[in-house]
């Protein structure tokens, strides 16, 4: 299935697709059961092993109604997750983007509440807070402010920078006036290299008080849960990367910052013991 959607809709929902069959049906209904009419859905399947396409084929023939709005894109080989990413980026045609990883799910009012809060508001930006579900419990994240000022960003540390790109809708035109596009094969951490430059450069940018996403931290499969040597190293790279791009378009403006990612990428030189050395 690869249906073409003949119009601008409101929301682009972009779903990276790798080795989640087990988790894929719980996201997929998540997503098709929003209550946003005026969205499109664009799965890109990064080349995956298992059954994760075709199970996802069998469950959308119980929505057809959403069927138009859906996209399925495949490429091979395997590209990682930037590639992805922007694949779904550059087919997107919603006023505003937003991702979801397909081992998450979502409040079935996420996106259109945070919509019309993004038009009210002329955000450039709009975030939520968020579950991390584990087995039997889940913590709520939250930030510490409504409304995201340079002077904050700077104040932050990288942990609680809430860089993930699944509770950050944004303008469509943020990414394209100002070519932003995701630092090539950097696949860990690659939502920071992303999120902290449209951050930087919007306008507006807004916090909705409620928590919409449902951040799987059971995946053991997932790149997060396993701290690999050319994982830190591509951290390290992003983290040069966002300073060279600073200082092009902020000189020292956010320098403090930027020092502060490039220390904590290469803590976990030290931090993780037993970091496998692949490549």
């Amino acid at each position: 299935m690869n249906n073409i959607v003949s119009y601008n809709p409101k929301v682009s929902v972009i779903i990276p697709v790798y080795n989640v069959e087990k988790y894929i049906e719980r996201c997929a209904r998540s997503l098709l059961e929003q209550s946003l009419k005026d969205i499109e859905y664009i799965f890109v399947d990064d080349c995956s092993p298992d059954n994760s396409i075709t199970m996802l084929e069998n469950l959308l023939k119980e929505y057809p109604e959403r069927q138009p709005l859906v996209k399925i894109l495949f490429h091979e080989p395997n590209r990682g997750l930037a590639y992805t990413r922007q694949e779904g980026v550059d087919a997107a045609k919603g006023e505003y983007i937003i991702h979801c990883d397909s081992d998450d799910w979502v409040e079935p009012e996420m996106y259109e509440t945070m919509y019309n809060i993004a038009i009210k508001q002329n955000a450039d930006i709009v975030c939520c807070n968020y579950f991390e579900e584990y087995n039997h419990w889940h913590k709520r994240v939250e930030y510490s402010y409504l409304y995201e000022t340079p002077e904050i960003l700077l104040a932050s540390i990288p942990t609680t920078l809430n860089s993930a790109v699944w509770n950050k809708l944004i303008r469509r035109t943020l990414y394209i006036a100002n070519n932003i596009r995701w630092f090539e094969g950097i696949n860990m951490q690659e939502d920071l290299g992303i999120t902290l430059r449209l951050r930087v450069l919007s306008l507006k940018t807004i916090v909705v008080p409620y928590a919409f996403y449902h951040y799987n931290r059971q995946n053991l499969f997932s790149m997060a849960m396993k701290p690999k040597l050319n994982y830190i190293e591509e951290q390290i790279l992003c983290a040069k990367l966002l300073e060279q791009w600073m200082l092009f378009h902020f000189n020292d403006r956010y320098k403090y910052l930027v020092d502060k990612i490039k220390f904590w990428a290469k803590s976990g030189l030290f931090i993780h013991s037993g970091i496998q050395d692949i490549n």
